[in-house]
């Protein structure tokens, strides 16, 4: 052990569907284990970004979350915090798209086999799951609607982690052959796909239900301009922290015989307690060990570097478990504004939307200006977007008071058995200018509707033409709708849609395909959201930033606990609220 030295310890991945079984759990089973990893009480905690979501979720739960009614009857054993105003069924939600946004978990968006084909899936999956809960808020079109998640029991202190957990040491380290971020990038892949063989490697030993999986880093030390040290964003030390969930487990662990080896290599293993005693005995000498039993306490000596963050150390949490509000320093914040944005040079981030992959590139920092790499041609050719999944319908009153909201959600549901839609309705609110595609010349306001819209619905998808679409001739005092599908709507879909659906609710209704050039805008204006999102820009519901990096959980390289990166999501500061997923 002479060459232990004073290292920064972060989490870098739950063992997602790591079981006694041995065997690779199925998608499902891996999806449900890396929702609980997130949400648990050993990770939870320890997560800045996810806990300040947590706290959020209970001092300022989402409009659409608390206009909610409480059910009468409810399974859960959330009780009511005393101290709090809101009932315990509107706390503790996260948006379920924040967490599938983490890079982690992107693949479970990809179509079977390899995925679960998209968020609602995702939803239906955790249904399986004892420790999480996931429910859907609002209708489509509101703000903030969409699927949320939370914990199904309160948050509690762990205990005894010291003694439920193992190091091990000899696992292979990736450098990067150059400077270039195309070769620190190259090196972030490499140490996502070593995460996934240590965790079947975990899976594979049989010794007990595996809580996480830690890659240990150095921190990244201060230079340039950057006076702080960054906590675990350095380079990965080849050891490993792995927190089982009884003390049980890492009894039958040490006791595999032979010891055991990664890949062929031969591994250092001890128990954690017995590695920190060793470190204690070189970097302290002077210090008396803790007593059995009693949790190590910040500020020991011997804890060299940054401390984790740890929530509860920080006094965060109610012995109840109800966290404190966060509330953000926003002097600092706004006192070191510009210079952040200067220093932060351009971040990507892979995207996956409707079956296409692409890259999209923010500089500026945060609220800074997001684009997608070649966006010309990104969606086109084989493989790319499948064109026929917008249609566009005038809406003609024929009796009924225009008074009257046409009920699009119930359009929508009598649609849903032959074409799966993704939304409909109005394109633009009233007054509201249509939003043309960057470089256009379009700045038109868009016609008035003779049916009221809801202040909720989503914002102008732009177009390309100079004008708005026009209503068929014979469809005068008509007003232009949209319907946009999770499928290609084939002729046969498209006759039968106008065939069943050329009235609904005492209204005409007309049906036109959208133009390969408003389809095209039309995808690329969702796109874009996407793209905002994956940073934590564009929604006002969610708020988010990414990139805390080498987690391989989530991606990037950049510090924090467990240096979860690329955890882009759905919050933001611009304002455009855009909560549909079409």
């Amino acid at each position: 052990m002479a060459d232990v030295q004073p290292t920064t310890e972060v989490a870098t991945t739950p063992a997602a569907a790591i079981t006694p079984a041995g065997a690779p759990g199925s998608v499902e089973e891996a999806l449900v284990a890396q929702v609980e990893f997130y949400l648990s009480d050993s990770n939870l905690p320890f997560d800045k970004f996810l806990f300040g979501l947590w706290s959020d979720s209970f001092h300022k739960p989402a409009a659409v979350i608390t206009a909610t009614a409480v059910p009468e009857s409810t399974s859960s054993k959330l009780v009511k915090h005393a101290d709090s105003k809101h009932d315990r069924f509107h706390q503790g939600w996260i948006p379920l798209a924040k967490i599938t946004s983490f890079k982690r978990m992107s693949g479970y968006l990809e179509p079977a086999p390899t995925g679960l084909g998209g968020i609602d899936e995702v939803a239906k999956a955790l249904e399986a799951s004892t420790e999480v809960e996931a429910r859907k808020f609002g209708e489509e079109g509101q703000e903030g609607a969409g699927w949320y998640v939370r914990k199904t029991a309160e948050l509690a202190r762990p205990v005894d982690v010291l003694d439920r957990s193992i190091y091990a040491k000899g696992f292979p380290v990736e450098e990067p052959k150059d400077d270039s971020e195309e070769a620190k990038k190259a090196v972030r892949e490499a140490e996502l796909d070593l995460q996934k063989r240590m965790e079947n490697w975990a899976r594979s030993l049989n010794a007990g239900k595996v809580l996480s999986l830690r890659m240990r880093r150095e921190d990244k030390p201060a230079t340039g301009d950057r006076k702080n040290t960054v906590k675990g964003g350095g380079k990965f030390k080849g050891s490993i922290f792995l927190e089982f969930a009884n003390a049980e487990s890492v009894a039958k662990f040490l006791a595999i015989d032979p010891k055991p080896t990664f890949e062929g290599a031969e591994l250092e293993i001890l128990s954690k307690a017995e590695y920190v005693e060793i470190k204690r005995q070189i970097h302290a000498p002077g210090t008396t060990k803790p007593a059995p039993g009693i949790p190590r306490q910040p500020g020991q000596p011997f804890n060299k570097g940054l401390k984790a963050y740890n929530a509860w150390a920080l006094h965060l949490i109610g012995d109840k478990g109800l966290p404190a509000e966060i509330v953000p320093d926003q002097a600092r914040a706004g006192r070191d504004d510009k210079k952040r944005k200067a220093d932060d040079g351009p971040e990507e981030r892979e995207i996956l939307f409707d079956g296409v992959r692409f890259t999209a590139r923010r500089t500026g920092g945060e609220g800074g200006q997001v684009e997608i790499i070649d966006e010309a041609t990104v969606g086109t050719g084989e493989g790319g977007w499948v064109p026929g999944k917008l249609l566009k319908f005038s809406v003609k009153e024929t009796g009924t008071p225009a008074s009257d909201r046409i009920n699009f959600m119930e359009l929508k549901s009598k649609i849903s058995p032959i074409v799966k839609p993704g939304f409909i309705g109005f394109p633009q609110k009233e007054d509201r200018p249509v939003a043309g595609l960057p470089g256009s010349a379009m700045a038109v306001d868009a016609p008035k509707s003779e049916f009221p819209t809801k202040l909720t619905a989503p914002p102008t998808i732009g177009v390309a033409s100079a004008t708005p679409a026009a209503a068929p001739a014979d469809s005068a005092d008509a007003v232009v709708a949209q319907a946009s599908f999770k499928e290609d709507v084939t002729d046969e879909i498209f006759e039968k849609i106008k065939s069943e659906f050329g009235s609904f609710e005492g209204r005409t209704l007309t049906w036109t395909r959208a133009s390969p050039e408003d389809e095209r805008a039309h995808i690329l204006s969702r796109a874009r959201w996407h793209a905002k999102a994956a940073f934590g820009e564009g929604r006002g519901d969610a708020g988010g930033r990414g990139g805390r990096g080498g987690r391989g959980g989530r991606g990037g390289a950049r510090g924090g606990r467990g240096g979860r990166g690329g955890r882009g999501g759905q919050g933001g500061r611009d304002g455009n609220k855009r909560p549909r997923r079409d």
